[in-house]
Order: structure tokens, then C-alpha cells, then sequence
């Protein structure tokens, strides 16, 4: 084999070699998906009184590639199936959500959760924030 010949099979293994690098580099920066931001109630003392709902708002993160919100309600600040007291989907292009006063207690502390699924089927991370009930 000559030396240009040879030359150029190590130019083109090179090449390769650095397309397979940014396609692995890539993948792992295309996987991190963004949680959606949670506007309220975040981490506040939260009075009822005279009211018939309590609204959630949230920002979404992924825009156009958002298939659903996955909206988790928690009676605690734990995040357990012992603890739910409400899940829901909300579809794209939804950024809030009225739930009924009477699924909350007075005194009582709640974490709501949400991460977005993407169209494709890829999820987000969860965003949490707690609050607590003093009056209703």
C-alpha cells in the first residue's frame, strides 16, 4: 500500500472516529430534558378563605416538542403512592389547573409535582414545591 494511500485510510478512520465522538457527545445533551417551571403556589402559607378553587400555574419548558403535563398532588411533603391524593394530565398548551378547596385541610402541608412528556415519549424531570393550608 502506498503512503498516500495509506495516509488517506487514516484521514477517513480520523473522521469517523470523530462524527462517532459527536453523535455520542450529542445524544447525551439531546436526552436532558428540561422541567417545566412551576409558577404557583410555590413555597408560600396559602389561605382558602372565601374561595372556591386554588389555582396551579406552570410554565412549560419544551414548547412545540410537549406532548402532556403529568400533574401529582401529595398530602406531605413526601413524595410517596401512600401520599397522592391526585394525579392528572393536562395536554399541551394548558399552564394551569383549578382544583376544589375541599381537597385541602387547614394546618395541613401539600407538594404538587409536574414534569412534562414530550411527543416523542421522552420525560422531563419532576418540578416540586410544597405549601402549607393556615386558613380555609
Amino acid at each position: 500500500m502506498n503512503s498516500s494511500k495509506l495516509k488517506f485510510l487514516v484521514f477517513m478512520a480520523m473522521c469517523l472516529a470523530v462524527i462517532s465522538l459527536c453523535g455520542w457527545m450529542g445524544s447525551g445533551l439531546d436526552g436532558f430534558i428540561d422541567a417545566p417551571t412551576q409558577i404557583s403556589p410555590g413555597a408560600d402559607d396559602i389561605v382558602l378563605t372565601g374561595k372556591d378553587s386554588l389555582e396551579f400555574r406552570w410554565r412549560g419548558a419544551q414548547g412545540a416538542r410537549s406532548g402532556h403535563y403529568e400533574f401529582k398532588l401529595y398530602k406531605s411533603y413526601q413524595t410517596t403512592a401512600e401520599n397522592l391524593i391526585l394525579k392528572e394530565d393536562y395536554q399541551s398548551g394548558i399552564f394551569s389547573a383549578k382544583l376544589p378547596v375541599n381537597l385541602f385541610e387547614k394546618g395541613q402541608v401539600y407538594t404538587w409535582s409536574l414534569r412534562e412528556i414530550l411527543i416523542d415519549g421522552q420525560r422531563s424531570d419532576y418540578a416540586y414545591s410544597s405549601f402549607k393550608v393556615i386558613e380555609k
